[in-house]
């Protein structure tokens, strides 16, 4: 290789050893090194200069890059930085860049023995499977003339079916030595070398060449291969019908955890096998070529049968299948399935917001089966490719694949995440299914109460867009390291859609416009709210409410939870609450308000439900009588002769769940509203338990626990069929990672865990393909009651909920823990809420779950005062923690709201965009400065709009905040300590005493309306 370099510096004037970023000349990184060097374009050399046993190493970016070295020969390397072995008994770190083939001779002890040694070649394939170089070969000392010596190119090109290596150039009369050995790196797909020809004939190479799949290594050795004195050679072989994938780009062909033997099982369903699979990384995997074939054309699309290569790990692949797209505007739809398949009954406006930028599919074969890319017009770059393979179609396993051209992605919940962005360095599964889960730091991956299957990327060039999957059966979506997703659900259909942006917050107005844009809640709803578990009385409630008052905090909203019922029963009041109706005209008189719990399940002998019956309203029912379990039915004479299917919650006896997709149980639902509502007179419905949870659920020794009630009788849980005929439902083939994630050794979950049977029934469909709509209904619902009975712009709060959910209620994140981790990985949640288009939006303050800090409720309220939906509450049995509690806290909270009470005519002019536009409110810094990567991976800030900036405090017993303030505007502090001073830009630290707000700052050209007055609550 020295040899030719120095031939065509000779003759063109090139370099030889050659710096970095000639190679490579927009990498900055590559011009700023000092320590590395390359032979040509080729070859890039790592030297150890100094006693460590390691080298830190930088391999371009730009290139794939494969180790020369014995240790780790053809192994790919990662771009970018990373650390080295280079001991003194080693050979220096020396690469080949993909897309290049070195020259090589076996070495002897003088250069002139070695020239007569046989050829070999390095090839070294890049992204698109080809590579290229050149030889230069003479005597080695004659004069350089016009014919004394030879110059051969080397070309290789591979795709998923064959393989074809060439040589032209022009031969000299110069003997040169027979080309014995190629070693080909990158290699992704199993040769089959029965089929190789050589120079147009015919030749085996089975016994001379081999395939490496770990390191997708081609090694051939074949005596008298090529003579390539004679220009015009060539070697080409055809693949099987399966390629080896690189370990970052796999499917997980048997994605269910198992315990017997994967490899046996995988070959019966056509996938790949890797023994050497490690770190998370699938064993056993799709190859690109499976899935569906195009067989024929449709008015609006086109018609897929099952490729027979590749089963359904899980079913029978159904076929045909019909592949549609087509266009709402800007936003783009692809749906995938056969006719008639169950599709959530959602009333959406299916608007659009246009932006001008314009999103096409493009079909493609070029694995042998049918695929679609999704690519933005104007920089041709794909969002969405569908050639990594494994579309599968069975009526209880559908899965879609794609690479996703960004690994900036964001959304998809409601799940518990410390980091806004997703990790995609590795494999992650992400289930979503409503579930009665409460959120914790200390836990990944679990599935909480709300399913929302829309996430948010950001293109390597800023852009931004928005794909939704409007599913609402059990589904997982995994990301991983390509970067690449695979969706997986067990029900419905694909029913995709792209949002093409190109600004983050217009791809949430986008999404917004398709799922319905958020309500607008009234005015006092952005005040300050406080709730408990666990009153024992009204009267304990209104000693708290009095003593914060008296601290001077301002408070708008008083709750009461389950308390305030007659044994848990909605719609009623319990023995020390018969004045709740007396003290809410007592708060009104105060200009404040009143918000009441309210759970779904209806104790089946309570008058509510009995007029409920008489109205016709449903409830969910088991599909067939003979399902029904009579010893427990026939306890009731209102339930007796009907197939309404029983649980248990916090009611003493079995409880229905209504069925709030039907017309009669919203109506019923109204005018239960109604009548309490005359009765009571409060404000704002909290809708909790909607997921919905059943509580032991398949267990028979679990019951509820309520306060002064922990000897409740025993009544018979719901049990779900787990075998038989009827176990289709509840025991799936693929229960998802929506059970695994749950079970721990032999402790078994289902996917009706802490639920309802999913062979349940409801007026739209069965409970397996409704569960996770059941809070959205009911939010539906629970909002014209309100409206119904106030004629005023309601405040509902629900748990549970689903695309387009916003457009009825808020949401709280629900039952947090009081730890310093929960207090973070709120400021995530509240984030992922503005993707979701549910700007409303708030953690429990202080934490509900166990015994908070003095400093961390402080710190809470520091934060929680910029929550949209800004609440404390506390679960039974834990230490008080209203901010009156403590001297330190009552002062902190007392400060901040004032704060936010002053700046609330601007929180609410936000809510209004939002609700007429689909604007966020709590904004990522992203979303305002696109452009600014320190601000995508900010985890602790957050924004009011496009003005405000908030940084709080997140850790225990710190003073000072590391914030960081976008460089592409100027900063103003809005805090009385330091109102008005200009901060940054960029990283700096900012003073956060424990007796001042933390730091708000405003953005300079804009202006905040605010209110100047002190109060005690907003109409005061």
């Amino acid at each position: 290789m020295p040899n030719m370099l120095h031939y065509f510096a000779a003759v063109s004037g090139s370099t030889v050893v050659r710096p970095l970023f000639f190679v490579f000349p927009s990498d900055r990184l590559a011009r700023d090194n000092d320590w590395e060097f390359m032979w040509g374009e080729a070859m890039l050399i790592i030297p150890a200069l100094d006693m460590s046993p390691e080298v830190y190493a930088y391999l371009p970016q730009d290139a794939s890059w494969y180790s020369l070295r014995d240790p780790d020969y053809g192994v790919k390397s990662a771009s970018g930085l990373e650390h080295l072995n280079a001991g003194i008994d080693e050979v220096l770190p020396v690469f080949i860049r993909g897309g290049c083939i070195i020259p090589r001779q076996a070495p002897e002890m003088t250069t002139i023995a070695s020239r007569k040694n046989p050829l070999e070649l390095v090839i070294a394939l890049n992204d698109s499977a080809e590579a290229s170089g050149t030889l230069f070969w003479d005597d080695g000392e004659s004069p350089i003339t016009e014919n004394c010596c030879g110059i051969y190119q080397f070309k290789m090109r591979a795709n998923s079916t064959h393989a074809e290596f060439t040589v032209t150039g022009n031969a000299a009369n110069v003997p040169i030595p027979p080309l014995n050995v190629i070693d080909i790196f990158g290699y992704d797909w199993q040769p089959h070398f029965e089929t190789a020809v050589v120079n147009g004939v015919s030749r085996s190479l089975s016994s001379c060449a081999s395939y490496d799949s770990s390191k997708r290594v081609i090694s051939i050795n074949c005596t008298n291969l090529l003579n390539i004195s004679s220009v015009g050679q060539s070697i080409s072989w055809s693949n099987t019908y399966w390629e080896i994938v690189d370990p970052d780009k796999r499917i997980d062909c048997l994605p269910a955890p198992r315990t017997d033997s994967v490899g046996n099982r995988c070959a019966q369903v056509g996938c790949i096998y890797d023994n050497n699979a490690n770190g998370g990384v699938p064993a056993c995997y799709f190859p690109r070529r499976s899935g569906y074939v195009k067989t024929g054309t449709t008015t609006d699309g086109v018609v897929l049968e099952r490729y027979p290569g590749v089963a359904n790990p899980y079913g029978d692949n159904m076929s045909p299948i019909f592949f549609k797209y087509s266009q709402i505007g800007s936003t783009v739809n692809i749906r995938i399935g056969p006719e008639g398949r169950y599709e959530p009954p959602l009333s959406l406006p299916r608007e659009s917001y246009d932006t001008g930028e314009v999103l096409v599919v493009e079909q493609s074969t070029e694995t042998g089966v049918f695929a679609f890319k999704v690519k933005r017009l104007s920089t041709n770059q794909s969002i969405w490719d569908t050639t990594i393979g494994g579309l599968m179609f069975a009526d209880q396993y559908i899965q879609i694949a794609a690479f996703i051209g960004s690994s900036e992605i964001f959304g998809l919940g409601e799940h518990t995440r410390s980091r806004f962005r997703h990790v995609v360095n590795n494999y992650t599964t992400w289930p979503m299914f409503s579930r009665d889960q409460f959120p914790s730091s200390s836990t990944s991956y679990q599935n909480l109460y709300g399913v929302y299957p829309f996430y948010l990327a950001v293109e390597n060039d800023h852009k931004a867009h928005g794909v939704l999957i409007l599913n609402s059966n059990a589904q997982e979506l995994m990301i991983g390291p390509a970067p690449h997703i695979v969706y997986r659900t067990i029900g419905g259909m694909l029913d995709i859609y792209f949002f093409p942006g190109p600004r983050p917050e217009d791809v949430v107005r986008q999404y917004a416009a398709f799922v319905g844009k958020p309500a607008l809640p009234p005015y006092w709803a952005f005040g300050y709210q406080l709730c408990k578990y666990g009153y024992k009385s009204l009267t304990e409630l209104k000693e708290t409410i009095s003593e914060v008052q008296k601290a001077g905090i301002p408070l708008d909203v008083v709750y009461a939870d389950i308390d305030h019922m007659d044994l848990y029963q909605d719609f009623t009041l319990g023995q020390n609450w018969k004045e709740l109706p007396t003290y809410i005209k007592e708060l009104h008189d105060q200009s404040m308000h009143a918000i009441l719990i309210f759970d779904p399940a209806i104790q089946v002998d309570s008058e509510s439900f009995e007029r409920g019956i008489n109205g016709s309203a449903k409830f969910v029912e088991w599909e067939r009588n003979d399902q029904v379990p009579r010893a427990i039915q026939d306890l009731y004479p209102l339930v007796n002769n009907t197939k309404i299917m029983l649980g248990t919650v916090w009611p003493l006896k079995h409880v229905a769940f209504p069925d709030f997709t039907a017309a009669e149980t919203r109506e019923w639902w109204k005018d239960e509203i109604l009548l309490f509502h005359e009765k009571v007179g409060f404000d704002g419905m909290w809708i909790d338990m909607n997921e919905p949870t059943n509580i032991g659920t398949n267990e028979n020794d679990t019951q509820p626990i309520t306060p002064n009630h922990s000897n409740r009788p025993y009544i018979s849980p719901l049990m779900c069929p787990l075998n038989g005929p009827d176990s289709k439902y509840d025991m799936p083939l693929y229960e998802t990672y929506n059970v695994f994630v749950y079970e721990n050794g032999a402790e078994k979950s289902y996917l009706s865990s802490k639920t309802l049977c999913m062979v349940g029934m409801t007026a739209e469909g069965r409970i397996y393909d409704m569960k996770s709509l059941y809070g959205y209904f009911e939010s539906i619902a629970t909002r014209a009651g309100m409206e119904a009975a106030t004629s005023k712009r309601p405040a509902v709060i629900t748990r549970s909920s689903f695309p387009s959910g916003g457009h009825y209620a808020g949401h709280w994140l629900g039952d947090n823990l009081a730890a310093w981790g929960d207090l973070q990985v709120s400021v995530v949640g509240i984030q992922e809420f503005s993707i979701f288009a549910i700007p409303y939006v708030g953690a429990d303050i202080c934490g509900f779950r166990g015994n908070t800090t003095e400093e961390l409720c402080l710190r809470w309220h520091q934060l929680g005062a910029f929550y949209s939906f800004s609440r404390n509450h506390n679960d039974i049995g834990q230490v008080r923690q209203d901010p009156a509690a403590w001297p330190s806290v009552a002062a902190a909270a007392r400060q901040v709201y004032l704060f936010r009470y002053r700046y609330l005519p601007y929180l609410y002019t936000l809510h209004y965009l939002a609700a007429i536009s689909g604007s966020t409110v709590v904004r990522p810094m992203f979303f305002e400065f696109p452009n600014d990567d320190a601000a995508r991976e900010n985890n602790e800030q957050f924004m009011w709009g496009d003005a405000m900036l908030i940084a709080p405090v997140l850790q225990e017993q710190r003073e000072v905040v590391y914030a960081y303030l976008p460089r592409e505007a100027t900063w103003y502090s809005l805090r009385d300590i330091d109102y008005g001073v200009k901060a940054g830009p960029g990283s700096t630290l900012l003073n956060a005493p424990l007796n001042q707000l933390p730091p708000v700052l405003i953005r300079g050209t804009l202006i905040l309306p605010l209110l100047w007055a002190v109060f005690p609550n907003l109409f005061a």
